[in-house]
């Protein structure tokens, strides 16, 4: 459940947004569930619902909520990779230079499908910068998370 105007991201796609508590109740009782969510819903608030997470590492589960925006990979040869999404706060998306990242992240994929024998093998690829992150960058599977500090921003590159 997050505001309606920010982003949820995880390790997979989103399976179904829920902008009121009608459908959200629905889809509660449909598992046999006898409890209603209606107080949880009030204006601008909405609930996302993933698609189901392959089994994976408990340390590799990443979720992410924010006033997020995002740059999509639109390349002619996307069909190749999984969908490439950078995310920025709103405020820091103008500093992200999403053709160095995708050609970085197209250029790894390439190596390790190379490598290992199989293409990337889950269902997305997002990377997110996020503010006061604790570390430098974790690659959690779908959602790899950078400290912000990675942005270059004019001249310099900041250090964390």
């Amino acid at each position: 459940m997050s505001p309606s105007q920010w982003k949820v991201i995880s390790n997979d796609p989103i399976e179904k947004v829920y902008e009121n508590s009608t459908s959200f109740n629905d889809e509660i009782k449909s598992f046999g569930c006898e409890s209603t969510f209606e107080n949880l819903f009030k204006e601008d608030i909405k609930f996302e619902k993933f698609l189901q997470t392959e089994r994976i590492s408990t340390y590799l589960y990443a979720f992410v909520v924010g006033p997020y925006e995002f740059i999509e990979y639109d390349g002619k040869d996307k069909d190749q990779y999984a969908p490439l999404k950078l995310y920025a706060w709103k405020s820091f998306i103008k500093y992200v230079d999403a053709n160095m990242f995708f050609q970085l992240t197209k250029s790894g994929m390439d190596y390790y499908a190379d490598f290992f024998g199989i293409p990337y093998p889950f269902r997305k690829y997002d990377q997110l910068f996020v503010p006061e992150f604790n570390s430098g960058a974790m690659e959690n599977v779908g959602c790899v998370t950078f400290n912000e500090s990675y942005i270059p921003r004019g001249d310099s590159f900041p250090q964390s």
